[in-house]
């Protein structure tokens, strides 16, 4: 009796890969997200296309672009995202060449969820509403500014809590000092 033996391989194969991406908040309420994407064998590819998400984002310096070439080494690029994102994405369809055929192979990235703080935006001069002809009378006729002062002033609030906290471990002390007797 002959015994066959099968040895199961893996298929050999090279596939584009991305870096996990790096998330910088912009003062505006958006993102940059720094990627990176790299070939894991020594094969280089070439970009056939890109496409991101949220909508209106884009790719700071077009090294992730159709027709350029990367390979082990990689490339990075930084997607900017608009204001409010809280998540991105980036396919990138490339080809290269493998073992003497073409292959072609999509690359989904994502980022986790992140939150960058979007700015209140203050009224413009044009929006605010006219004040009063009598708030206006009383801030100038008092001979201070033009707008009445609101809110609390911190500073004051903080140097009385520190006085009355030291004006109560004072007389705990001298509580403590004092000697009481009980006479009947």
């Amino acid at each position: 009796m002959a015994a066959a033996l099968t040895f199961a391989t893996p298929a050999l194969a090279c596939h584009p890969v991305a870096d996990k991406p790096s998330i910088v908040c912009d003062d505006r309420g958006g993102a940059e997200i720094t990627w990176t994407i790299k070939m894991d064998s020594n094969v280089t590819a070439t970009v056939q296309g890109v496409t991101l998400t949220p909508e209106g984002s884009t790719l700071k310096n077009g090294k992730i672009a159709k027709g350029k070439t990367f390979g082990k080494q990689g490339v990075t690029d930084v997607q900017v995202v608009p204001p409010g994102t809280t998540k991105a994405t980036m396919k990138v369809k490339v080809e290269y060449q493998y073992n003497g055929r073409k292959q072609t192979h999509e690359l989904n990235a994502s980022t986790e969820e992140f939150n960058c703080p979007v700015p209140s935006e203050s009224p413009t001069p044009s929006e605010s509403p006219a004040p009063s002809e009598s708030a206006v009378a009383s801030a100038s006729s008092s001979g201070g500014s033009a707008l009445p002062v609101t809110g609390a002033n911190t500073a004051i609030i903080a140097g009385v809590a520190v006085l009355l906290v030291g004006a109560g471990a004072g007389l705990f002390l001298v509580a403590r000092r004092r000697q009481v007797r009980f006479t009947a």
